[in-house]
Parts: C-alpha cells; sequence; structure tokens
C-alpha cells in the first residue's frame, strides 16, 4: 500500500492499474480452448430448434458428437429412450422478461447408470429429439420466451464430465393461442 500519494506514485498506479484492464480484457471474447492449449472444447454439441404446435411448445433437438472417437451420453440427457415420452427432470434453461420459468413436470428418481441406459453416439452421429417443453414448464402466459438446454454427463466410470449447451431460442407466445 503507498503511504505518498504524490503525482509520480498516482502516475505508477495508474499504470498498473491500466496494466491489470488490459490483461483482462485480452482474454474477453476468447472461448476456453483459445486462453487454455489445454482445454477441449465441446465432444458432444446441441442444437435447438422450437415451434409452436396444437400440443405446446416443442422443442427439437439435433445432439451430434463432434469429436474424433467414440462418446457415451445418458440416454436420458439425449432425452430418448424409455423415458422419452415424458420429461423426468429438468433439462431447459427457460426465462420469460428476464424472470425463470420453474420445472413443474414429473421429477423421478433414477437408479445409478448401467451400460444399458447409456447411448454410444460415433464421431458425427446425430441424435434428433422431440419433446413437448409446455407439458413440465408453464409457458402459457404471452410473450417472449428464452429457451436453452443443458445437462451433465459423466462418462461410464465416472471419470470424465461432459457438459452439454444449446444455442438459446427466444419463441413467442402470442395472446391468440
Amino acid at each position: 500500500m503507498l503511504k505518498y500519494a504524490g503525482p509520480a506514485n498516482r502516475r505508477c498506479a495508474a499504470l498498473i492499474t491500466l496494466g491489470a484492464l488490459a490483461a483482462l480484457l485480452a482474454g474477453c471474447g476468447k472461448s476456453r480452448s483459445d486462453q487454455d492449449p489445454h482445454a477441449k472444447g465441446p465432444v458432444v454439441t446441441c442444437n435447438l430448434r422450437c415451434e409452436w404446435t396444437a400440443e405446446g411448445l416443442m422443442a427439437n433437438l439435433a445432439f451430434q458428437n463432434v469429436s474424433d472417437g467414440e462418446v457415451a451420453i445418458l440416454q436420458r440427457n439425449l432425452l430418448i429412450g424409455d423415458d422419452a415420452g415424458e420429461l423426468t427432470w429438468s433439462p431447459f434453461e427457460i426465462t420469460r422478461r428476464g424472470a425463470r420459468i420453474p420445472y413443474n413436470g414429473k421429477v423421478v428418481k433414477q437408479p445409478a447408470p448401467t451400460n444399458a441406459d447409456y447411448r454410444v453416439l460415433a464421431p458425427g452421429e446425430v441424435v434428433n429429439a422431440t419433446v413437448n417443453v409446455g407439458s413440465a414448464y408453464d409457458v402459457s402466459p404471452p410473450g417472449v420466451y428464452r429457451v436453452r438446454y443443458a445437462s451433465v454427463n459423466f462418462s461410464r466410470d465416472g471419470n470424465e464430465r461432459i457438459d452439454i449447451a444449446s444455442n438459446t431460442v427466444e419463441v413467442l407466445n402470442s395472446a391468440s393461442r
């Protein structure tokens, strides 16, 4: 801490502050892999599209393995398999006017996953899923909703974490619905 804040010391403190700010800004706008040469990019991507139908707000998801090797993902995180007919957990982040819409769907305690619960995706493979978001989230009031899919998946041995997150989609629920 400086005891005397004369003109020379103030200039020095200002230069240090500017240097720290420049170092901070140098990392802004870069992906994690740009900042850390050892960081990995996503191994599974998720492209989300939403549309209103007679059944409600439907989310169409396309999960793609963008890695060079096979990736095992829990079927429930891909929204396929036995649980695909109805959401039993909260995979979507939904907001309206900046406020988060809570998950109101069925909650099912899942047992520890077995090998049969995983779907192995080959490099480049795409798995498509469609779910009715309106069956588990109250999207009935008119307005603009922002919808995003996000899940955490662990490898079969539990040593690797795979985060899957989609693009964010804005969808309008007009008063005429």
